[in-house]
């Protein structure tokens, strides 16, 4: 054959083929892995599988290629086959008519497409894997999408530096006031939200020296823009820096309701300081004209009572004899009547003093001041008997002088109270209630119905007839005020006939006994 050599050399398998294959060379050997005697002599279809990938019968489509391509039409197509090893194998054919010797041949070229066939399938099954993360991803972007649509709050995503808007989701178009194309152009943004020149190079100046810093406590800033309508809005932004990835994730909010009600209770508090300015004022003209009663109510009208004690009892020594039994009586009604207005003005006096003046704190022997109260009860009463009981090492941080007066009213309500009964008992105890130090006097005396212990601390209000026990009403009334004065609280609990106990704290100051408990067995307060 006059090209052997090409014959022979072709990169490509090369057979030639009429009826049989007449020729093949060492490629086209090495293709179907099989020797030239194994070919020669051999049709075309013996070195194919019965059926195509695509269903196609092989015998069928071969006779149709090979027929097209005798008739003229070269032909070029792929194929799949089976080597001689029975290792599958994807060919690439091209079948061309030549005439040789006088007659009809066909030269079929054979190219192994195999690895090609497989880069192709990895390259469509890895595209099918791309085209669903996309469509994933186009899912996640528009969840997202739609998250940051639906905040309260405007976002959006700026590339810095340069500050380009990378996003920007709908609440800011509704809270800047201006459309998207306004706002993700800088140069736009600034301008039309920044009308006024020297503002807008203020804000513009201040947002790249923030930028710059990536400084986080500079990254929250307040500024007042235009809208589009021409409103004025405060809006309070927060820069959130995405270092690693050059971004910064801005947060955006319209404040200016804030703002007006911030004003407004600026506003407020300042008529409120002035209010208590002008109520400080007329406390302290309420105080003097206090003052001035109180003078005149120890002064001025101790006077007259004086004097009508003193003429009474004149009457009394001097013409008792001369009175009929009415006069006496009436002389007697007389002296008790001035000497109940007396013990008034005395209560009224030392309820005005306990409401008065500062508060000298410092720490009270509790135990010892109402140890020093009973001795003064007994001795004035040395004809009763009245257990008293005190626990020992109680203390206070008071006044000890307003002190003095809570123990004198509390304890002397005690002895006043079990007058009638028959062992009466009085006790003095602290103990811890919630961490805070709460002391009590508690007797078993009349006692009385708590629907009425609203009215206890009232000034003048009694739960009791003075024909039983005798007092004017007012030194429970001191006892709170000063109990107050002190940033503490004062309580009851009693039962008709079966005796009460105050209950009493005496602020934070107050409050030095822990959880110790003096309570001498009778039980933790309540209240």
């Amino acid at each position: 054959m006059k090209y052997r050599s090409i014959f022979e050399t072709s990169p490509y398998g090369v057979l030639i083929l009429w009826d049989v294959f007449e020729e093949c060379n060492d490629k086209a050997c090495q293709l179907l892995a099989c020797g030239r005697n194994d070919i020669l002599g051999h049709t075309l279809l013996e070195f194919s599988p019965p059926g195509q990938p695509d269903g196609r019968d092989s015998a069928k489509v071969m006779q149709q290629l090979v027929e097209a391509a005798f008739s003229g039409i070269p032909q070029n197509f792929h194929w799949r086959s089976c080597r001689k090893d029975g290792v599958p194998i994807d060919m690439e054919i091209s079948m061309q008519a030549i005439t040789a010797d006088d007659r009809k041949v066909l030269l079929i070229h054979l190219s192994d497409i195999t690895e090609r066939m497989k880069v192709e399938a990895e390259l469509i099954e890895s595209n099918k894997r791309y085209q669903v993360l996309a469509k994933e991803l186009r899912e996640k972007n528009e969840f997202i999408e739609t998250i940051t649509d639906n905040l309260p709050i405007g976002f959006a995503v700026i590339s810095w530096p340069g500050g380009k808007v990378q996003y920007a989701n709908k609440k800011i178009e509704e809270i800047i006031g201006w459309t998207k194309e306004i706002i993700v152009d800088r140069d736009a943004f600034f301008e039309h939200l920044f009308p006024d020149p020297e503002y807008r190079r203020e804000i513009k100046s201040r947002n790249d020296s923030d930028m710059e810093s990536g400084d986080p406590a500079r990254m929250a800033w307040e500024f007042n823009i235009t809208k589009s309508s021409g409103e004025k809005a405060d809006i309070l932004t927060i820069d959130i820096p995405m270092i690693e990835r050059d971004l910064i994730v801005v947060t955006c909010q319209d404040i200016s309701e804030r703002k007006r009600t911030e004003k407004e209770i600026l506003k407020l508090n300042q008529e409120l300081e002035a209010r208590v300015v002008e109520r400080t004022r007329e406390l302290e003209q309420a105080n003097k004209e206090l003052e001035a009663f109180t003078y005149s109510v120890s002064h001025d009208l101790r006077a007259p009572l004086r004097a009508i004690n003193g003429f009474s009892e004149a009457l009394l020594e001097e013409y008792s004899d001369k009175l009929d039994d009415d006069g006496n009586t009436y002389l007697r009604y007389l002296q008790e009547g001035s000497r109940e207005m007396g013990e008034l003005i005395e209560g009224l006096l030392k309820l005005s003093r306990s409401t008065r003046g500062d508060i000298a704190m410092d720490h009270v022997d509790l135990s010892a001041m109402a140890a020093t109260v009973r001795d003064e009860l007994r001795k004035a009463e040395p004809e009763r008997r009245v257990n008293v009981s005190i626990a020992p090492g109680v203390e206070a941080v008071a006044d000890p002088r307003l002190l003095r007066v809570v123990m004198e009213n509390l304890l002397g309500n005690a002895w006043k109270y079990t007058s009638r009964t028959a062992e009466a008992r009085i006790e003095l105890g602290v103990a811890e209630q919630a961490g805070k130090t709460v002391y009590f006097v508690r007797d078993n005396g009349a006692g009385f119905d708590m629907a009425y212990a609203g009215q206890l601390f009232l000034p003048f209000h009694r739960l009791h007839k003075t024909s039983e026990f005798p007092g004017i009403g007012i030194g429970l009334a001191t006892v709170e005020r000063i109990i107050h004065r002190h940033g503490g609280q004062i309580w009851a609990e009693a039962a008709a006939g079966e005796g009460a106990t105050f209950y009493f704290t005496l602020g934070e100051e107050g409050n030095i006994h822990g959880t110790t408990d003096h309570s001498a067995g009778r039980g933790q307060p309540k209240g």
